[in-house]
């Protein structure tokens, strides 16, 4: 958990214009600028300001808690030092095993498939999280159950050399969204 001064931080790293000028912060925080320069002196801003500036800037609010990262909800982020990605999960295509919002640690180094397991994938233009299963029905060529937990989505079943260039990589651990 980041401290309320690395928070603060990290927005006037990433944002010039509210580093220039506190007044643009406590607008888009929806207080007055005395009362953010209050919170500073006193290193505390409720989370009530922090929700709605996250939301209307579509920042994710848990990776700037948690991670002091003041990035686009759904953006993944790569760790370059530990081949690991950390991606946002966008919908509820998963639930239950994970919901939008949640954040899921993902091992770039394992982009290829190799057991039953929930793999981040490049599908239909952007970054989908789902379940892959090899079916083993006497096929000559390997086939994979492509899933979402969520039924509205369709599972489809896809030779594995289809999908080969599509895995990202596997995902670790799921961290639940507050």
């Amino acid at each position: 958990m980041k401290t309320v001064q690395e928070i603060i931080d990290v927005i006037f790293e990433k944002r010039a214009d509210f580093r220039k000028d506190q007044a643009t912060l406590a607008k888009a925080m929806n207080m007055s600028r005395q009362s953010l320069n209050q919170y500073l002196s006193r290193k505390k801003i409720p989370l009530k300001y922090l929700i709605p500036f996250c939301e209307h800037n579509g920042y994710s609010l848990d990776l700037l808690i948690t991670e002091g990262m003041l990035l686009p909800r759904n953006q993944p982020v790569v760790s370059e030092k530990n081949n690991e990605m950390l991606f946002t999960c966008p919908d509820s295509s998963m639930e239950p095993t994970m919901r939008a919002g949640d954040n899921i640690l993902v091992d770039t180094d394992q982009n290829y498939f190799n057991t039953s397991g929930l793999y981040l994938m490049k599908l239909q233009s952007s970054l989908m999280i789902r379940r892959l299963t090899e079916l083993f029905d006497g096929a000559e060529e390997r086939i994979l159950f492509v899933s979402a937990e969520h039924s509205p989505y369709p599972s489809e079943r896809i030779p594995l050399k289809k999908l080969a260039d599509r895995i990202v990589g596997k995902c670790r651990e799921i961290r639940r969204a507050t």
